[in-house]
């Protein structure tokens, strides 16, 4: 079984390296649209309980209770890094195989996407798509789901 990770930050601490051209409710309203866009997509390919939102965020937790998907709720917002790390030890003692993290402000994933990364994981345990610079991960697919250790930065 497979099950997706997203771990998405506090909306009024998101998109902080936008905010010489957006104001702090603009960035607030984006990573909100974003978070929606993704969970969408992913409902489009997984059933609600195959999917785990992992945040502390009062709104995301709600944007995740009116799609019925499970929610790991932080106690304190100490990254993503730590935030994956948490909701990996959740996973593991849930017994699930594959986990397949996707943070929550991926801008314009498809289910399409989505179905491709799950494919790719039938023939590899570890895959991983880099951001279009390639200064980072934009997905990681890991069977079991703590087959690499993850950074997040």
């Amino acid at each position: 079984m497979i099950n997706v990770l997203i771990p998405i930050k506090d909306f009024a601490r998101a998109k902080q390296r936008l905010q010489a051209i957006l104001s702090p409710d603009e960035r607030w309203r984006l990573a909100e649209a974003m978070f929606s866009d993704v969970l969408d997509a992913l409902l489009s390919t997984f059933d609600p309980e195959c999917i785990t939102v992992v945040t502390r965020d009062e709104r995301a937790i709600a944007m995740a209770a009116e799609r019925h998907i499970p929610v790991i709720q932080e106690s304190e917002n100490r990254g993503e890094t730590e935030a994956v790390a948490l909701a990996v030890e959740a996973l593991i003692q849930r017994d699930v195989q594959t986990m397949l993290v996707i943070p929550g402000d991926i801008p314009l994933i498809t289910g399409q996407d989505i179905q491709e990364i799950v494919e790719a994981g039938r023939s590899a345990d570890v895959v991983l798509v880099p951001s279009r610079d390639g200064r980072g991960t934009n997905a990681a697919l890991l069977t079991p789901p703590d087959a690499l250790p993850l950074r997040f930065g």
